[in-house]
């Protein structure tokens, strides 16, 4: 049965991206439809591999605790280079700045099933046996027709997502990479529990230690079978009951188009294992795109805002698995092989490479330091003052979280600190976090009262907690009495951080004013000012008259 004919959006495919999402629409209280041509969940699928980036992201969804107890964690990763060149590059988690030092390996279906069940207890339903047929668009709306089982409605929204698998309307630019899953278990000697690539006459084979129901039982097409058999031929290290999957070329899609955007395998097309269209750019993707568009619905936010979800989102670069997957020459080969040689022998190359790649496969490396949201440092920071210069617990420069990396870059992530299950519950909070260390110079406004005044203006969209050691007079306090978070996110007293609802950090200052605070804001153009602050017209959307889909 059809659902309301005028949601706030709609949502087209119900993968990991399209339940992410829809939940994270509906959890800020956008009314969404969630749509998929499919008939029913899937029952089946291939293995995938949610690194730890996207643990995080389902961490602050508050599901990561049930999506964990779905499959099983890898906590070391081979990097191999053909068979002439037999060389082992092992790299471990341990070292991340993060709660999450490993990879969840686990069956898709699995992990579906349980991003459902959250969808669910927001109360949105899943329309199976839906799709849409026509989309148009103008300056503010979008229309399209659904159909479901015979019947078609039509369905007018201010905004589309589309995070099903890419069809000629959306694919227009040929790029980026696909990987063709095969099912198939191959024999070997590789550790268990490691995920692994390894270059196999020009392509690289992903091999993904399988959970005990993951593999499908379906027959193997041909060419999967020669890739199976290639890879039995002259992988060096391919495991027992791993699942293989083969990179392919293939095609990226703009990420927006006036009020319609791509997310997931409608932007990227999917691999099970890392890379730009993993699962994980899809679920952080839509994650990045569903806090900006609920505040631009709510009208918390000029629609410019949206603007930033492709310049964040769009790749800049490829990262050393993509690399991987395209080096199709011997000699490319070779130089792979003989750079993991030298790395092998020399332990520095080996930790700079471990940490590269650890960086890129993680998501954990992933920054935003020329978005439009970020303001990066103006001030010089305050450092000697009261207990920290006394208790040697003063942070170096370089050691707390700059504007466009994440919160959680810091070091966090020990669960028997006090203030640590504060923090991270904090992150859980859908809305943006203004973290003001209690404290300070009292010149002109205090740091309090203009942490006051932000609470009551932006209450709708914006959590003010203080970050303090006793007792205080500011907002809402986040206690941390052996001043470990304080050193960790390098404050002192009056510095203050503002934090994206993605858990990064937007702004950061010496001494929380009104001015610093209307600074940091002003990529918003907030439609509710700081007491003295001019309020900002919001430029409208560049949009055509009519589009065609």
């Amino acid at each position: 049965m059809f659902g309301p004919s005028r949601p706030q959006a709609v949502v087209v495919g119900a993968g990991p991206a399209g339940l992410t999402a829809a939940h994270e629409l509906a959890r800020r209280g956008v009314t969404v439809r969630l749509v998929d041509s499919a008939e029913a969940p899937a029952i089946a699928g291939h293995t995938v591999a949610v690194h730890p980036r996207t643990l995080e992201t389902f961490a602050q969804m508050g599901v990561v605790e049930e999506l964990l107890a779905s499959g099983r964690t890898s906590g070391a990763l081979t990097l191999q280079a053909g068979t002439r060149f037999p060389v082992r590059l092992e790299a471990d988690y341990s070292s991340l700045p993060t709660s999450y030092p490993y990879t969840l390996v686990a069956a898709q279906h699995d992990v579906e099933a349980v991003l459902r069940l959250a969808l669910a207890r927001l109360g949105v339903p899943i329309e199976w046996d839906t799709r849409p047929a026509r989309i148009e668009q103008d300056h503010d709306r979008v229309l399209l027709r659904l159909h479901h089982r015979g019947h078609t409605q039509v369905v007018e929204t201010s905004w589309l997502i589309r995070c099903d698998d890419p069809t000629p309307t959306v694919r227009e630019h040929p790029a980026g990479e696909r990987t063709i899953p095969t099912g198939s278990p191959v024999d070997g000697d590789l550790p268990p529990g490691t995920l692994a690539w390894t270059a196999v006459r020009g392509l690289t084979v992903t091999m993904l230690p399988d959970p005990a129901d993951a593999l499908p039982g379906n027959k193997q097409a041909p060419p999967e079978r020669r890739l199976t058999s290639s890879a039995r031929r002259e992988a060096y290290t391919p495991a027992p009951a791993h699942h293989i999957t083969q990179a392919a070329p293939g095609t990226v899609a703009p990420l927006q188009q006036g009020r319609l955007f791509a997310v997931g395998a409608a932007a990227q097309p999917h691999t099970p294992h890392s890379g730009p269209g993993s699962i994980d750019a899809g679920v952080q993707g839509a994650h990045n795109l569903a806090w900006k568009l609920a505040q631009v619905v709510h009208g918390h936010a000029a629609p410019t805002l949206l603007d930033t979800y492709q310049h964040e989102r769009r790749p800049t670069g490829r990262p050393i698995p993509t690399r991987l997957r395209t080096m199709k020459s011997l000699l490319a080969r070779i130089a792979l092989a003989a750079a993991l040689h030298t790395a092998r022998l020399l332990r520095p190359l080996r930790t700079v490479l471990q940490r590269t790649l650890l960086s890129d496969l993680s998501g954990l490396g992933i920054r935003y330091p020329s978005s439009p949201l970020t303001t990066h440092d103006t001030h010089h920071y305050i450092c000697a003052i009261g207990p920290f210069v006394a208790a040697g617990t003063l942070p170096a420069p370089h050691t707390r979280p700059r504007p466009g990396e994440r919160l959680t870059n810091a070091p966090v992530h020990h669960p028997h600190t006090p203030a640590h299950h504060a923090l991270h519950q904090q992150l859980r909070d859908p809305r943006w976090t203004l973290l003001l260390a209690a404290g300070g110079l009292n010149t002109g406004d205090t740091p309090e009262n203009v942490a006051l005044n932000a609470a009551l203006q932006y209450s709708p969209w914006l959590s003010v907690r203080t970050l303090t050691t006793t007792h205080t007079s500011g907002p809402h306090p986040l206690h941390d009495p052996h001043h470990h978070h304080h050193h960790a996110l390098g404050l002192t007293p009056g510095n203050w951080l503002l934090i994206r609802p993605d858990s990064y950090i937007a702004a950061r200052g010496a001494h929380l004013t009104r001015h610093t605070l209307q600074q940091a804001l002003a990529p918003l153009k907030p439609t509710t000012p700081l007491p003295g602050q001019a309020p900002h017209e919001p430029r409208p959307t560049r949009e055509p008259n009519r589009k065609k889909h």
